[in-house]
C-alpha cells in the first residue's frame, strides 16, 4: 500500500468470509458480491488487515464504529 495513505476505515464488513454464507437470506447483513470468487482459498481477513501498516480501525457490522474524526485528525497530523 502507498505509504501516503495515513488512515483506513474498515467499517460495518466482515469479520469472516463465512458470514456471508451463514445466514438465511433476509438476514445476510453482508452482500453475496461482497466475496471475490475462490476467497475461501485466501487469507484469512484477519491476515489481509494485518498487512495494513497505516493507521486503521475495523468495525464489523453491528458493532460500534471508531472515532472516525478523532482518528483523521491524528492521522493527518502526523503526515505533516
Amino acid at each position: 500500500m502507498a505509504p501516503s495513505v495515513a488512515y483506513i476505515a474498515g467499517l460495518q464488513g466482515m469479520k469472516s468470509y463465512a458470514e456471508v454464507l451463514s445466514f438465511p437470506e433476509e438476514d445476510k447483513a453482508v452482500d453475496y458480491f461482497a466475496i471475490q470468487p475462490r476467497a475461501g482459498y485466501s487469507a484469512p481477513l484477519d491476515a489481509l488487515k494485518a498487512l495494513v501498516k497505516c493507521p486503521a480501525d475495523w468495525s464489523a457490522k453491528g458493532e460500534q464504529d471508531p472515532d472516525l474524526v478523532e482518528h483523521l485528525a491524528s492521522a493527518f497530523a502526523s503526515q505533516q
